[in-house]
């Protein structure tokens, strides 16, 4: 479990180094450069399970962030918490990247 977390916490602090480096264009709204509509909101809502699912399995201080118990993480929160970095077209992957780093900062761990 221990590597594991190494793992996830080296790909978290990647993708932050990548948001840094990332402008978004003002004049684009967020969407995913692949799939149908219907298909993007079936990957984000698997993506906003797994990720709640990876984060409870976390020990208490490994966690990479805090949900408050009455909200939940789903397709539409996942978009709008991408939303908060990105603009224009996105790799699905971006996504899951935004939505992560939008979350550690909006549901810290105490």
């Amino acid at each position: 479990m221990m590597r594991f977390s190494r793992i996830v916490y080296g790909l978290a602090f990647q993708a932050a180094v990548c948001l840094g480096l990332v402008a978004p264009s003002s004049a684009d709204p967020l969407t995913m450069n692949v799939g149908s509509a219907e298909q993007q909101q079936i990957y984000l809502s698997g993506a906003a399970s797994a990720l709640s699912i990876l984060n409870a399995q976390l020990p208490q201080e490994a966690r990479f962030f805090c949900l408050q118990p009455d909200y939940i993480l789903n397709a539409q929160e996942m978009q709008n918490l991408a939303a908060i970095s990105l603009q224009g077209p996105h790799d699905p992957s971006n996504f899951i990247i935004a939505a992560t780093a939008s979350l550690r900062e909006q549901f810290p761990c105490r």
